[in-house]
């Protein structure tokens, strides 16, 4: 019974490694990297309607539509051609369909990049982190740094956008004014030529 029992546990172990070693031989290895976002915890902007600034604070909503942004398409596409990935070998290798057209390739890209990083925030921090993972080093480290980077300027792109809307938005206002100065007065000039107030005779007479 004892050699039956121990030739079992052996069988089991044989079996146990063989399995190890066939899992660690055939699962590809794979490298992470994170990177981190800080949001700015409130934003000023110029009210169009009170033409004044306002202070605006980073709710919940605004930070779940920010990491809304970094797992949408469109946004993986910009990454996507920031690192040219359309010439990687890990994104576009060579047994790959080569008929497909290129709509339907970059749509392979950003399926197979939006599966290789995540972003997450942790309770009400403004700090999204971003988890990249791929069998490249190089290539993970690049894809994380691509995600902050890429958010980074359009956010930059966005704040600019914003300025430029308000100089426009202050020019305008700056020209209304000139407008409703210049009639009013053309309107006292006229009101005080009515009245005779510009006679440079009157206060003497009323004087005397």
């Amino acid at each position: 019974i004892l050699r039956r029992q121990a030739l079992i546990a052996i069988t089991l172990i044989v079996v146990i490694m063989a399995a190890a070693t066939f899992y660690l031989r055939t699962v590809e290895e794979s490298y992470a990297t994170r990177a981190t976002i800080v949001l700015t915890p409130s934003e000023t902007r110029i009210s169009r309607t009170a033409a004044q600034l306002e202070s605006f604070d980073v709710s919940r909503s605004i930070v779940e539509t920010e990491l809304d942004v970094l797992r949408s398409r469109q946004f993986a596409a910009e990454v996507a051609a920031q690192l040219d990935l359309a010439t990687h070998p890990v994104f576009v290798p060579a047994s790959d369909n080569p008929t497909i057209s290129a709509t339907e390739r970059l749509a392979q890209i950003v399926d197979k990049l939006l599966a290789s990083y995540s972003v997450s925030r942790s309770g009400e921090s403004l700090a999204i982190e971003i988890v990249a993972e791929t069998p490249d080093p190089e290539l993970t480290a690049a894809i994380a740094n691509g995600v902050a980077e890429t958010y980074i300027r359009r956010s930059e792109q966005s704040q600019r956008r914003e300025i430029q809307q308000s100089i426009r938005f202050l020019e305008t206002r700056a020209e209304a004014m000139s407008v409703e100065l210049s009639e009013l007065d053309s309107q006292f000039t006229a009101f005080v030529r009515t009245t005779g107030l510009d006679d440079s005779d009157l206060l003497a007479r009323l004087l005397s």
